[in-house]
């Protein structure tokens, strides 16, 4: 599937291939890097339009209270049912250890899946998506945000 986004194309603009493993149900999984270095693997969702994480890589991140609720929003879970869902401000997800989607707002699930939803991969679109791997046209160099140095 391709999907084309207008994009405004930058100096800084680079294609990279990310590999996708495949789970239980055909589901497709790309390993994303959060702030302080946390990786999980996501679930690549075309079909949501909110970045979530599950209750185990929340905890990871906000070990120290790190992060501040920015809201809440009401998300269609995938049973119909509508919820009230907090939602945090991640300084950076980057898929793979190169491709940076910049700061975004992630939403937090209880249990499940961490999901990366359509909104996030067109950032970086135009995209392709494979049985086997996710093309980025889009993604920029010069957002890549640098590791804290730990002391």
């Amino acid at each position: 599937m391709s999907m084309g986004v207008s994009n405004a194309y930058c100096a800084d603009d680079v294609t990279h291939t990310f590999s996708l493993s495949r789970h239980s149900g055909g589901t497709l999984y790309v390993d994303i890097t959060l702030e302080q270095g946390i990786s999980a693997p996501f679930l690549v969702d075309t079909g949501s339009g909110l970045v979530t994480l599950n209750k185990k890589t929340f905890d990871a991140l906000n070990r120290d209270d790190a992060l501040v609720p920015v809201g809440e929003v009401a998300a269609r879970m995938a049973n119909g049912r509508i919820h009230a869902i907090k939602q945090y401000r991640l300084q950076s997800l980057r898929i793979g250890n190169s491709c940076e989607l910049g700061p975004i707002d992630v939403a937090v699930l209880p249990n499940g899946s961490n999901i990366l939803s359509i909104n996030a991969l067109l950032r970086a679109a135009p995209m392709t998506l494979s049985a086997d791997a996710l093309t980025l046209s889009g993604c920029r160099t010069d957002m890549l945000v640098m590791e804290k140095p730990a002391f």
